[in-house]
C-alpha cells in the first residue's frame, strides 16, 4: 500500500533555513577562482575570517590560529599570513561554512537572536497562546489543557541549558539534530549514533536524549496537524 504523509511544520523549515543561512552567507568560501585568479570577494572574505580568529584569542595559540584549508584541517596553528597564504592557494576544508573550531559556535549562541527558538514556538503554535509566556509563577484554578501543556514544555525547552553552564538549550540541540538530520537526509541509526556518541561527551546531567526518537520527543508540540492519504487508487496497488 503507497501512503504519502503530508505534514505543514513550519518549525522545521525554519530551523533548515536558518541552518544554512550560513551557506548563503559564505559561498563565497567555495568559489575562489576567476580563471587563474583569485576572486574580489574570497579576497575579502578570507580578510574578514582571519579578522573573526583575531577576535577570538582564546581559541588561538598565541600568536598563531587554526588553518583550515584542507591540507591542515583546523588541526595545525600558523601565523595569519601563512594560513592567508594557505587558504589562496588550497581553499578552504568541504563545508565549513561555520567556523566552530575559531569559536563561532560559543559566540553565536550567546549573542545571536537569543530568543529565536522561544520566538519560533511561539510563531508555530500561534498568537493565542501566547498569554501563557506571562503566567510563570501564577496560580491556576484549571488543569490546562494538553495544547497548553505542550505550549508550556516548548518553552522550558526553549529556556533549559541542554547541562548547567551549556549554552545551547535544550530544544535549541534538538532543533538542530532535526535539521541536519533533514539537510543531508540521514538515516535514523546514524542520528542515534551522532546522538549516543554527543551525550556520553557531554556532563552527565544533560537532558539530551540518546536516540533520535528521543529528540524528537522534544519536538512533538511542534507537529502541526497533518492528514496521510493514499497515493493510489482506494489505496491500493
Amino acid at each position: 500500500m503507497c501512503r504519502v504523509w503530508l505534514i505543514s511544520n513550519m518549525f522545521f523549515v525554519r530551523c533548515v533555513e536558518f541552518g544554512i543561512m550560513k551557506r548563503r552567507e559564505r559561498s563565497w568560501m567555495y568559489d575562489r577562482l576567476d580563471g587563474r585568479n583569485l576572486k574580489p570577494d574570497f579576497l575579502k572574505g578570507v580578510g574578514e575570517f582571519i579578522e573573526f580568529c583575531k577576535e577570538h584569542p582564546t581559541c588561538n595559540d598565541g600568536d598563531k590560529i587554526r588553518c583550515p584549508c584542507p591540507l591542515c584541517d583546523n588541526r595545525r596553528f600558523h601565523d595569519t599570513e601563512t594560513v592567508r597564504v594557505h587558504l589562496y592557494k588550497k581553499g578552504f576544508v568541504r563545508n565549513y561554512y561555520q567556523w566552530i573550531c575559531q569559536g563561532e559556535s560559543l559566540v553565536e549562541s550567546s549573542s545571536v537572536q537569543p530568543n529565536q527558538y522561544r520566538d519560533m514556538v511561539i510563531d508555530a503554535l500561534g498568537n493565542n497562546q501566547e498569554h501563557l509566556v506571562n503566567e510563570e509563577g501564577n496560580s491556576v484554578e484549571e488543569e490546562p489543557n494538553d495544547e497548553a501543556k505542550k505550549f508550556i514544555d516548548l518553552l522550558k525547552a526553549a529556556g533549559d541549558p541542554l547541562y548547567e553552564g551549556s549554552k545551547l538549550s535544550v530544544l535549541e540541540m534538538a532543533s538542530r539534530i532535526a535539521s541536519l538530520k533533514c539537510e543531508f537526509n540521514l538515516q535514523h541509526r546514524c542520528v542515534d549514533g551522532f546522538a549516543s556518541l554527543m551525550n556520553d561527551a557531554i556532563p552527565n546531567n544533560n537532558q539530551m536524549g540518546r536516540t533520535f526518537n528521543s529528540t524528537k520527543k522534544v519536538l512533538e508540540g511542534l507537529e502541526l496537524p497533518h492528514e496521510r492519504i493514499h497515493t493510489c487508487p482506494k489505496g491500493k496497488l
